[in-house]
């Protein structure tokens, strides 16, 4: 993390890129932390204090507190402070992988659905291949069929000018 400040709570450069003056964040629901310090001073207290007024803080009352909390508070303050600073670049590590997961699977539906586009139309060809040779098959039959009926017929007149020349 960076470097503290004189009053403990001032952060130069951390991981997140994030310049200034750190200041607790609520209690996060859920969390197996207590939500009050050693010192006695809770982070939802101290979150209240310090943006109170609709988020607009005066910067002398905001000295003013800082300046009246002990060492021991704002050691306590500025432990939370990384903890929770931790806490989010892990869930924002979190958040990037799944972010990069949901990419691979866009990646890999497109994938697929380009392969079955492409089978979609093997299968169209195909299909119409397979008409094209059952409509060949069935004039070849007919075709045999008359061929035959011809030959018969041809056979029936030669036999019988073979009888009426005898």
């Amino acid at each position: 993390m960076g470097g503290s400040g004189e009053d403990g709570l001032s952060v130069k450069n951390n991981s997140l890129g994030i310049a200034g003056t750190l200041s607790p964040s609520p209690p996060i629901s859920g969390s197996k932390k207590s939500d009050t310090s050693a010192t006695g001073i809770s982070t939802a207290q101290y979150y209240h204090h310090h943006h109170q007024g609709g988020g607009t803080m005066h910067t002398q009352d905001e000295q003013d507190f800082e300046m009246s909390l002990t060492a021991e508070e704002r050691q306590v303050l500025q432990q939370e402070n990384e903890d929770l600073v931790r806490k989010l670049e892990t869930e924002l590590n979190q958040v990037r992988k799944l972010e990069s997961s949901m990419m691979e699977l866009s990646s890999l539906h497109s994938t697929i659905q380009e392969h079955l586009e492409m089978q979609t139309l093997q299968t169209d060809r195909l299909h119409e291949e397979a008409l094209t040779a059952i409509s060949h098959i069935d004039a070849g039959n007919e075709y045999l069929i008359k061929a035959g009926n011809r030959s018969s017929s041809t056979r029936k007149w030669i036999l019988f000018f073979l009888i009426v020349a005898r």
